[in-house]
């Protein structure tokens, strides 16, 4: 079946690919250029850029929910399938041609993970009916990250505190003049990134203006992440994108009384949702070995070597 974009051509598509290849051999290049150090952060600024002009581009599609699953299903095998196959660990030191296909499968990767947040992004976008219900949905998701990543509980920064291998095959990573990650941008950032674009062409907002806005926003939002430590955890990238969003395109929004009312709940759930994380107890963490004493000390064991395998 034919279907082409909103702007009347395949051409969306074929710019959000485009501009997701133009970093693969850049991803693989860094693997042997050793660049100084002061370029990291263009480089990981890039890298970050990049990514969210091809999902506003690919946001100019013509979305229906079957090409939304088509992508999510394709992106999804692409993503998990090569990343089950990238070499790691003892495998990286087999010489310069493992690195270079770790380097590539990695770059090939993350063009499957930014293709299934798109994917599952327009799949959402395909069920908001009117440009209105934006707006609920932004201050909701917003309001959601903190919880999940600032509040004292923060279910989602504990969890990938320690399992931190995780966040390494479901991220989107952005390395530095090194090839070292600097730093990841979840899934979930890049999905709602595409929901609201999409949702923007599709109610025939101001999409241009939202791409200007966000990209700097989230840029320095980025750098606050990198450069200041106590934020190692991570930071809620849906404040600043939601909040963007919504001021950039403010005029759009001719809300009803009764829809301001229901706005206003959505809000006040997320309000308590954050309070009740910052509120409530925190469980008490078990005693350290050294607090027990030497009685309750494990049993010195010989070094396990490293399983590549346990590291994704």
């Amino acid at each position: 079946m034919v279907h082409p974009g909103q702007d009347g051509s395949w051409t969306p598509l074929f710019r959000f690919f485009g501009l997701l290849l133009i970093l693969t051999p850049l991803r693989v290049a860094l693997f042997y250029l050793h660049l100084p150090v002061w370029l990291s952060l263009p480089i990981t600024l890039i890298f970050t850029a990049v990514p969210i002009l091809a999902i506003y581009q690919a946001a100019r599609f013509g979305w229906t929910p079957r090409w939304a699953a088509l992508f999510l299903m394709a992106g999804l095998a692409l993503h998990l399938g090569l990343t089950a196959i990238i070499p790691r660990g003892e495998a990286l030191a087999g010489g310069e041609g493992i690195r270079a296909l770790a380097g590539l499968l990695t770059a090939l990767s993350q063009v499957g993970l930014v293709t299934w947040t798109v994917g599952l992004g327009a799949l959402l976008a395909s069920l908001i009916r009117e440009k209105n219900m934006i707006v609920p949905i932004s201050i909701f998701l917003a309001l959601f990250d903190f919880y999940l990543i600032l509040t004292p509980q923060a279910p989602v920064a504990n969890f990938l505190e320690e399992h931190p291998q995780y966040l390494q095959t479901i991220g989107y990573a952005l390395p530095g003049a090194d090839a070292n990650v600097i730093a990841y941008i979840g899934p979930a950032d890049l999905f709602m990134l595409a929901v609201f674009f999409v949702a923007i062409f599709r109610f025939g907002m101001r999409a241009r203006a939202t791409l200007l806005a966000v990209l700097p926003v989230l840029a320095l939002y980025l750098l606050a992440a990198i450069l200041f430590p106590a934020f190692a955890s991570g930071l809620p990238a849906l404040v600043p994108m939601g909040i963007t969003v919504l001021l950039v395109n403010a005029r759009e929004f001719k809300m009803s009384k009764e829809e301001l009312a229901a706005t206003g709940v959505v809000a006040a759930l997320g309000v308590g949702l954050i309070l009740w994380g910052t509120l409530r107890p925190t469980p008490l963490a078990a005693p350290s070995r050294s607090e027990l004493g030497p009685a309750h000390e494990a049993p010195l064991r010989s070094p396990v070597p490293d399983d590549p395998d346990r590291s994704r």
